[in-house]
């Protein structure tokens, strides 16, 4: 879910800019801020990361233990 989010896929479409500019990251570019202050304040966002997150750990946590 967290892959097709349009805040997350747009910033693929800034990357042309963003090696032109002094932005860190194309996030950056296509917000105006870092993800982590983005996602502050947009709970979805934050929400769709920490979920992605927790299945990746779920993933590599059965594959170690397998």
């Amino acid at each position: 879910m967290a892959m097709l989010n349009h805040v997350l896929t747009t910033p693929w479409h800034h990357l042309s800019t963003w090696f032109q500019n002094g932005d860190s990251t194309p996030f950056d570019t296509a917000h105006g801020k870092k993800f982590w202050e983005y996602a502050e304040k947009e709970p979805k966002v934050n929400h769709l990361f920490n979920e992605a997150m927790a299945s990746d750990a779920r993933f590599v946590t059965s594959v170690v233990i397998n």
